[in-house]
């Protein structure tokens, strides 16, 4: 985690086994919507492509998948668990490789495609540095977010779900810091605590305040969501989507998760922004 606080790395590679024949992310949908998926898939898409045809060029391997392209749902990138997924939200254009061979195949495998992305990257950093930042501009300045765009969409067999890929960001988080609002005030700092560890700005309230009804006192922290990383502290902080209503959607992993409610800390919601300067 210090790694990718500190650096912010464009690029993240997984390097994984086994599976034939090798399989190159992105990944199929749901896709969660507090990425910037727009910005993600215009270069990580390309990107692959890239690693894929480096794969072919420098070994005797014929045949990849790349999940978005060749499959349509069972390999998602929906929950925050995996290491490129949580890079998405620093940033990164992150992929998972899957090696197909477990001797020095595959090995030569994953060079390849390595050097592939390398070779990518050193074609197209202007352009991938200028949206990496624009992730964390969009935060910053509180901007809405863009659905995949349709010229992506067209070289894709499957339905990505487009309307999945839009979050309503609140203005803000509110966490009570000691009881009678917060039934746990450790658990609350702990949450807090984890916030900071992963580069989400926490403020704390310099004044009384009414929300929803709710009187909240001084120093009641506060996780406001214009900040470059808002994506990161939604994912951390929201109740989540059910999107069962779809048979479609085939999950790969866990698709629901809430640090509040998995560790009992009380946390309000700030639809509106209120002045609290």
């Amino acid at each position: 985690v210090r790694v990718f606080t500190e650096w912010n790395p464009m690029v993240v590679l997984d390097l994984h086994g086994f599976i034939d024949p090798m399989l190159i992310e992105p990944c199929t949908p749901p896709h969660n919507p507090n990425y910037e998926y727009d910005l993600y898939i215009q270069w990580a898409f390309d990107q692959a492509k890239a690693m894929e045809d480096e794969l072919f060029a420098q070994t005797e391997e014929t045949e990849a998948t790349i999940p978005i392209r060749d499959w349509p749902d069972g390999w998602d990138d929906w929950p925050p668990i995996f290491t490129p997924m949580y890079a998405m939200y620093h940033g990164a254009y992150g992929h998972t490789l899957e090696t197909p061979h477990e001797d020095e195949r595959g090995v030569d495998a994953h060079y390849a495609a390595v050097w592939g992305a390398l070779k990518f990257v050193s074609e197209n950093r202007e352009g991938m540095i200028r949206d990496q930042i624009e992730v964390f501009r969009r935060g910053f300045l509180d901007l809405p977010q863009l659905a995949i765009p349709e010229e992506i969409l067209e070289e894709l067999d499957w339905d990505q779900y487009n309307n999945l890929t839009i979050m309503d960001f609140p203005a803000a988080y509110v966490i009570p810091a000691e009881a009678p609002l917060q039934q746990s005030p450790y658990e609350a700092a702990r949450l807090v605590d984890f916030l900071l560890f992963n580069d989400v700005e926490v403020e704390q309230a310099s004044q009384a305040f009414t929300l929803d009804g709710v009187d909240y006192p001084k120093g009641t922290y506060i996780v406001w969501m214009d900040q470059p990383k808002r994506g990161l502290a939604n994912t951390i902080l929201w109740a989540g989507w059910d999107i069962s209503y779809d048979p479609g959607l085939t999950m790969y992993d866990i698709s629901g998760w809430s640090h509040p409610l998995l560790w009992g800390v009380s946390r309000g919601v700030m639809e509106a922004r209120l002045d609290l300067k």
